[in-house]
């Protein structure tokens, strides 16, 4: 087992790489050597790799560990973890700035990028991508037209003490990728930050035993992980955060890309632990399984600020414990689903009925969402059961389409909820959410058990609390469940010897 060494900073790669002192300087260099069962490569803390950097193309692990002898990727020395990125340009924020009224600032410099981030202090600002010159009205907001930037300041961006200390720009034109792994085995990474890339951040395929530990992974244009092929399994993450992925535009609406873990082709088991996702712009996690198939475990999990699904499961089987979806005022659910199941403008399976999607879900809270839970949705031919215990599920934020849980298989498909000392809950009051459906809804074919639950809807006005379309089939079980409503209480479609 060999120690090897890179520093962009004060490496050489006609050194050894094997002491500090002798570090290699480029990723380029440590892609074309060879290492054994147990060796560790480390960065140097404080340094920064640029992928467009002579030297510096995608990080390619050329070896493989082995099972108790993985190869290890880290870091050493002091300070902040070293960084490595796809490459950026950077827009001067010294010199000629324009002030054209209203907080806004002009300046001539570059060309359209992909991505824009605001950097003052420590802080980094993935910026808003406004439709005009005179809608940039706030901070982080931006716009380009032609080589002309606009951005909102309450003083001149070039300013030592109140402006920009930088401005980053990700173009169509840099690297697409930061960490590439094809065919190996037994990798584990941590103590990395990753950020800045104009579409896949880190790429997985036809690799098994990957591991990430304490690695920030941020402002990537289309996902955070890129999970490919039937081959690529038992991936995991722990204490991770990844953030800032998608763009925004027009005032924070998404766009269709944003995904923090995105699982392709029939990857299978992925463990997620102590993991932070936030300011994903579509899904933070989505995956697509063949029936009966271990999929994504999820637990300690804490997601917000985020505008799509907390996980998109399509078929497979998952779990999720003692974590956290916010959705922060977004729409977001949480999706188990079978066959043909879509979130926005996800993968369309139709008609493969011998594909089944379960989720497990136990001591979580979901919360500020258009639906927390959603079994089934558009498409959801297949089978699909959710089993949740002692979650709580609170605030619906859509006004006519919104319920805090629904289930809505689709056709001749079938869709289960077993609830067991779940907490179902909207607080909030006004106009808008009068015209919501029922914050619990049925549709079509369904298996519902309710057991001690709880069940509280405090709008004072608007449709019943409980809400069930005209073509429901299968069964509704209730068992010691509470269920408070200002606006009503069950319709007469379900009331009887079920309840």
């Amino acid at each position: 087992m060999t120690a090897f060494f890179i520093s962009d900073s004060d490496g050489d790669d006609n050194n050894s790489g094997q002491t500090e002192a002798l570090a290699w300087e480029t990723i380029g260099k440590h892609n074309g050597e060879t290492f054994s069962f147990g060796d560790t490569i480390s960065f140097k803390r404080g340094d920064t790799w640029e992928l467009t950097g002579e030297g510096n193309i995608s990080l390619i692990p050329p070896s493989d560990g082995s099972s108790g002898s993985p190869i290890v990727y880290g870091a050493y020395g002091t300070g902040a973890d070293p960084i490595i990125t796809a490459g950026v340009d950077r827009l001067g924020v010294t010199g000629d700035w324009t002030d054209i009224g209203s907080n806004r600032w002009t300046k001539t410099q570059g060309t359209a990028p992909v991505m824009v981030i605001f950097i003052t202090g420590s802080t980094r600002t993935q910026g808003i991508l406004e439709t005009s010159q005179a809608n940039v009205t706030a901070v982080n907001e931006w716009f380009i037209s032609g080589s002309t930037w606009t951005v909102f300041h309450t003083s001149n961006p070039a300013d030592a003490s109140t402006g920009f200390n930088e401005l980053i720009t990700v173009k169509a034109t840099h690297p697409d990728r930061v960490i590439t792994i094809t065919g190996r085995d037994w990798l584990e990474f941590e103590d990395l930050d990753i950020r800045y890339c104009n579409n896949r951040m880190v790429v997985l395929r036809s690799s098994t035993n990957i591991k990430f530990t304490d690695v920030e992974v941020s402002h990537s244009l289309d996902c955070g992980y890129n999970l490919r092929d039937s081959t690529t399994n038992n991936t995991t993450w722990i204490r991770g955060h990844i953030h800032d992925i998608g763009t925004f535009n027009n005032n924070g609406n998404q766009d269709n890309s944003g995904i923090g873990i995105d699982v392709q082709l029939d990857t299978h088991t992925q463990v997620v632990t102590d993991t932070e996702f936030s300011k994903i712009s579509n899904a933070c996690m989505t995956t697509e399984e063949p029936a009966g198939t271990p999929g994504f475990t999820i637990s300690g999990v804490n997601c917000h600020g985020y505008r799509g699904s907390f996980l998109n499961a399509k078929n497979g089987v998952h779990s999720i414990a003692d974590s956290t979806g916010d959705g922060n005022g977004d729409a977001g659910h949480i999706m188990a689903t079978g066959g043909n199941a879509t979130q926005g403008a996800g993968p369309n399976i139709r008609g493969l009925s011998s594909k089944t999607g379960t989720l497990t879900i136990t001591d979580s809270v979901f919360k500020n969402m258009s639906k927390c839970l959603l079994v089934g949705g558009a498409g959801a031919h297949a089978q699909a059961t959710c089993n949740s215990s002692r979650n709580l599920y609170m605030d619906t934020n859509f006004k006519s389409t919104g319920r805090v849980i629904s289930v809505e298989p689709q056709a001749s498909g079938l869709c289960s909820l077993f609830s067991d000392a779940d907490i179902i809950f909207q607080s909030q009051d006004s106009a808008e959410m009068s015209d919501a459906f029922g914050i619990v809804q049925i549709n079509g074919g369904v298996d519902i058990s309710l057991k001690n639950a709880t069940i509280v809807d405090r709008r004072s006005s608007g449709d019943v609390a409980f809400r069930n379309e005209s073509n429901l089939t299968g069964t509704l079980t209730f068992k010691n469940v509470s269920i408070t409503s200002t606006a009503g209480i069950l319709p007469p479609s379900i009331l009887g010897t079920n309840r």
